[in-house]
């Protein structure tokens, strides 16, 4: 429960904040200075289906444990990200991908591995053509099969990890998961952002972050409600579950009403910086009401 209610709140605050920071260090690369330059439209829908679709999980929580209506929520909540998803495709913004794919930059450099005497004009001339044309759908399906067995890899890893800590200090998990697990599995996947600001792509540095609020209050989500008790009022840390789901909305929130106000494609980004006030004064709250209690 910690981690699914953690990406949320960590996105919200600590990934809206480094994207403000790479806005102010990359001003002078851009023609808006440290004003992001964004599409109101993609940005409003993605923060407009974030906060009831996250509000409405929270509020489940409230219900009778294991009541028949949270069944209904978590179908509501898949079938409605699967129209979000729908309306992403049919549309292009801004950017693509430019780069190669990795595992065919890595075949194609598999020829000048040989001996130099063979030929190496050839050999440069085969590296060239693999380069420039589309990768084989092998080496795609390849790419993302190792890809994901990393990443399952890595879960099983940390997760042990972050269950052997909390013991050691003799902490909550949940404490630990809505703080620890987020920033180490969430935000580095965020830095993509910082790549785009750099670039003066906004749009996407945005809603590589707005995005995956949306994927983080339905599909996690709908496993905490099926899965798990998802109810958090009976203890201090539970408490601060709660609390980290209201900072995370709020800050979506306000962030909305800056986009919506503002009436321009170009605006500061305030709001996001404010969210390592949001995220500091929780671990505050952690740090000198949570940890005692439950210590």
């Amino acid at each position: 429960m910690g981690a699914i209610l953690g990406a949320p709140f960590m996105l919200a605050t600590l990934a809206f904040s480094v994207t403000a920071l790479a806005a102010f260090v990359y001003r002078r690369r851009r023609p808006t200075g440290w004003r992001m330059r964004i599409n109101r439209t993609v940005l409003s829908r993605d923060l407009m289906f974030f906060i009831p679709l996250y509000g409405t999980a929270m509020a489940v929580s409230f219900a009778p444990q294991m009541h028949w209506g949270r069944y209904g929520v978590a179908a509501g909540l898949i079938a409605v990200y699967a129209y979000y998803v729908y309306l992403n495709l049919r549309e292009t913004v801004e950017g693509g991908k430019d780069q190669p794919l990795t595992f065919n930059l890595m075949w194609a450099a598999l020829p000048l591995l040989r001996p130099v005497g063979r030929n190496r004009d050839e050999f440069q001339a085969r590296k060239v053509l693999i380069k420039e044309r589309p990768p084989r759908l092998r080496a795609v399906w390849g790419q993302v099969l190792i890809a994901l067995g990393l990443i399952i890899g890595g879960a099983y890893i940390f997760v042990d990890g972050v269950k052997e800590i909390a013991s050691m200090i003799g902490f909550s998990p949940l404490i630990i998961s809505l703080v620890v697990a987020p920033v180490a599995t969430e935000l580095p996947e965020k830095f993509n952002s910082v790549i785009w600001v750099r670039e003066g792509k906004g749009t996407l540095a945005m809603g590589n972050i707005t995005g995956a609020m949306v994927f983080q209050s339905t599909f996690p989500v709908t496993l905490g409600m099926l899965l798990t008790r998802w109810h958090f009022g009976d203890s201090h840390v539970g408490a601060a579950a709660l609390l980290s789901a209201a900072i995370a909305l709020g800050s979506a929130f306000i962030l909305l009403a800056w986009i919506r106000i503002s009436r321009s494609d170009v605006i500061a980004p305030w709001p996001l910086a404010a969210g390592i006030v949001w995220w500091l004064a929780f671990v505050a709250y952690l740090a000198f009401k949570v940890v005692p209690a439950t210590q």
